[in-house]
Parts: structure tokens; sequence; C-alpha cells
């Protein structure tokens, strides 16, 4: 079940006894887990009728006790095990639920939220959960993906985006939706009168710097524009803690990575672009210059460049050269 239909079946009231939302995405475990809280009990009935608890902290018998209890003036006895990869003791406690799970009660719904990884699916416990109640597994958003992601979420809050914004946000904020939906709401609240997010927005809003940061010194390195690449450089120089070597260094080899299966792949459509190298729109006219500019003789050299400068940022074979040092070096000889 995805996600949009268990929060459509809970509007609808189409309850399971038991719920096991698991994976690595803890982005839309905490969200399901929220809506279900605010929304299948009244917040009168909530007193005597809903429970949390964590893995940690919590033995399974106690889990097992709230849940056979019967509802007080209400339909249901909702029941919420919270972090529930913590419980793990002797015998690894959480297959303990199994009894319970197995003669669920009609009138208590359990819902377990475990995070950090999927629940083994060859356990009993994950085959009767299966039988008897919801499992929604809250996979990691791939990156082509989270364009898609950001202008849904968007237009549920009556905004939309420019696509060099929405760019800056995928490659700055990556694929953390946690942190990504915290800084769009952030953009929203600042919204202006237009209703549309623009770069100077997320520059102001979010302290991202539209003109010197490491996705304008990719665009710089892609078209070979010397004087930009190390104005750029000097920028990120300044502000070594903001733009520490590793991510940098990361940044330009995604981008000769994109560049690399482009120039193997070949010309597709702008409206491919993404789909099958994750080139944004906004970045199609700077990957066509560099296609002119590089071979893939040449990037596969500038791979083994950025190795090199990668371990002697780490200090092996590097000498004394600092990292700012070491960042001009690699710039010049990625465009010499």
């Amino acid at each position: 079940m995805d996600y949009r239909d268990l929060i459509n079946d809970i509007k609808a009231r189409k309850f399971k006894p038991v719920y096991l939302l698991h994976g690595d995405e803890a982005y839309y475990i905490d969200k399901i887990a929220e809506y279900m809280e605010d929304n299948i009990l009244p917040p009168d009935q909530k007193d005597f009728n809903f429970s949390v608890f964590y893995g940690k902290d919590t033995h399974p018998q106690t889990v097992i006790d709230t849940s056979m209890r019967f509802p007080m003036f209400s339909d249901f006895n909702v029941v919420m095990l919270k972090e529930a990869q913590m419980m793990k003791g002797k015998g690894n406690e959480i297959d303990k639920l199994e009894t319970y799970i197995e003669k669920a009660s009609p009138t208590t719904i359990l819902i377990i939220c475990y995070k950090e990884g999927r629940f083994d699916a060859r356990k009993r416990m994950f085959k009767l959960i299966k039988e008897k109640g919801v499992i929604f597994e809250s996979e990691t958003i791939k990156e082509s993906e989270l364009p898609m992601f950001i202008e849904s979420y968007l237009k549920r809050k009556k905004a939309s985006i420019d696509s060099a914004a929405l760019r800056l946000l995928v490659q700055y904020l990556g694929a953390d939706l946690a942190k990504m939906s915290n800084e769009l709401d952030k953009l929203c609240i600042n919204l202006p009168e237009s209703g549309r997010i623009s770069v100077d927005q997320i520059e102001k809003n979010i302290g991202i710097s539209k003109d010197y940061n490491v996705y304008e010194l990719q665009s710089a390195l892609l078209t070979k524009n010397f004087a930009l690449v190390y104005t750029i450089v000097s920028y990120i120089n300044d502000n070594q803690k903001a733009n520490p070597f590793i991510f940098t260094i990361s940044n330009i080899h995604a981008a000769f990575q994109r560049l690399y299966h482009y120039l193997l792949g070949g010309e597709v459509s702008d409206f491919d672009m993404y789909k099958v190298y994750q080139i944004h729109s906004s970045q199609k006219n700077e990957y066509k210059a560099a296609r002119r500019l590089y071979t893939v003789q040449r990037v596969e050299e500038i791979f083994e460049l950025l190795l090199d400068y990668d371990l002697r940022s780490k200090g092996l074979n590097n000498g004394e050269t600092e990292h700012d040092e070491l960042l001009r070096e690699m710039v010049y000889k990625i465009m010499s």
C-alpha cells in the first residue's frame, strides 16, 4: 500500500487492527503516524484510549497488555509504538508481539513505527501483520523524484517554484525529505505576492548563495568559464566551514558523472534529460556545451584527478598543501 492510499483509508475510517510502518525513509513514517494520531480519535477520547510507547524504553508485554484493553467511551483503543527498531534485547524483544498480533483485538489499532531499515520479511511477525493488517514500506526517494516531491509539496500549499530555484534546492538539500519539507515550509511562510519561489527567496530565507556555491562551480567547470570558476573558488575558500572540501569535490564528481553518462548515451529530447541523465532542465544548455568541450577520455582522466585530490585532502601523498590550494590546483587541472 502506498502513502496516499493509506491516508485515504484512514480518512474513510477503513481501519485494520495492526499497521507496520517501516523502511529507510523516516519522513513518510512520521507523517503517517502523525496523521493517524490526529485523526483516528477525536480529542475528547484520547485521554483514555490513546497510548504512545518508545521501543528503547518499553517492554513488549506493556504494549501487549495495553493493546488488549477495551476502549472507554470510544470505538477504538489506539496504541502507537514508535522507534520499534530499538526494542531489541535478549532474543529480539519485538518478536514477542507475535502473540498479540496472532489474536489481535478488533477494537484496538496497533501502529508499529520501525525506522532505519526494513523489518525482516522472513519473520513470522511480518507475515502475521501482512495477513491481518497493513504494511507500509517507506523507501528512500530517488534524486530523480525530488523535483516532483517539491512541486507537489508546494502545490498543496498553493505555491510554485522557478526551475533554477528547484535545481538549487535539489542539489543543496538532497534527499533528506524532513529537512527539505522544513525548508519549504520556511519559504512558504515568506512567500512573495506572486506565490512563486525564486532563487532570491532561497538565498534570503535559507542562506544558499545563488552566485557562489558549489553548484554554480559545477556549471562554470562544465562550460570552462575560467574567470567565474576562480571567482567561485575564492569565495568557497573564504567560507570553508560552509563549503568543506569533501562536499565540494563530491559535487564536482557528481557533475562529471552525469556528463560521462551523457557522453556515452548520446542526445535525448530536452524533456528526457532529467529522466535519463538526471540533468535538470535549467542546466541542460551547460551539459550540451560540456559535450562539445569534453571527451569521454578526458572525463575519465578527471575522475582519476578527483580521486587523487580526494586522497591528498585526507593526507595521503600531500605534504603540507592546505585545502584551499588543493582546490585551486584541482580546478586548474580539470580545465587544462
